[in-house]
């Protein structure tokens, strides 16, 4: 990131970031129940400014694809490259002052040898009841939406790892390997369910009331397709979370 901070850099930057966090998680699970490793305080901070980046960078791409048949919405497009710039400051800032920055040493935490089966279940078993839980609401809200695919994003991130580490039983891997496929069809909704919220969010009044009347109509034509189209994915949601009730 500290010679392109563009996309695909930052997605995978971010993904990264999850994949250690979400096994963080997962040894807090073993012996010692009580045990909690959160992520280094700066590397936190850096994947939270390299996030909104993302977000102004995938709305950026969302224009580029929405607006072909409407009006042009150049001011709107200067508008988000403003954003944008001010991010890529703040992350370059962020990375400089980090440069020599042990995230290892700062975590603090003895990594096992080997995780235990129990506790593996056990993790298992907490995200699953978890889901559950969330998925009885009765008018589930979008952070509740949102915090189900963090979960379901834990067990798939450390499934995958075990799994091409051989470090579960052949048996077991092959059943829970299909709770995961079902897991991945629903974390690939609440992606999609996320995106429109994520692209909602840059329709609120302090954006677009900053827009010519052409521009702010288009801009007010794609926000309710946005609407839509996030109805529908919610719809989609509910379906497949009562599985979980």
């Amino acid at each position: 990131m500290h010679r392109k901070p563009e996309v695909a850099t930052i997605h995978k930057f971010r993904v990264e970031v999850k994949k250690l966090r979400a096994f963080l998680r997962l040894i807090s699970n073993q012996a010692d129940s009580n045990s909690h490793h959160p992520l280094p305080r700066k590397l936190r901070k850096i994947y939270s400014i390299a996030g909104r980046l993302r977000d102004i960078q995938l709305q950026k791409r969302r224009i580029r694809t929405g607006a072909k048949n409407l009006e042009p919405v150049s001011g709107y497009k200067r508008m988000l490259e403003k954003l944008a710039k001010v991010q890529k400051r703040k992350l370059m800032d962020q990375l400089h002052k980090c440069r020599s920055f042990d995230f290892m040493g700062d975590l603090q935490v003895d990594i096992p040898s080997k995780l235990s089966l129990a506790g593996w279940e056990r993790f298992v078993s907490g995200h699953v009841g978890s889901i559950q839980g969330l998925a009885n609401h009765a008018n589930i809200s979008g952070s509740q939406l949102h915090l189900i695919r963090k979960q379901i994003k834990d067990v798939i991130f450390n499934f995958n790892l075990l799994r091409s580490k051989r470090e579960l039983p052949g048996s077991l891997c092959k059943e829970q390997g299909k709770e995961v496929e079902k897991m991945a069809r629903l974390a690939h909704k609440l992606g999609q369910y996320c995106d429109c919220t994520i692209a909602l969010q840059f329709t609120a009044p302090i954006y677009l009331n900053t827009l010519t009347g052409i521009e702010r109509d288009s801009m007010t034509i794609m926000k309710k397709s946005w609407l839509e189209k996030r109805s529908r994915v919610r719809a989609d949601i509910l379906i497949m979370l009562s599985d979980w009730k």
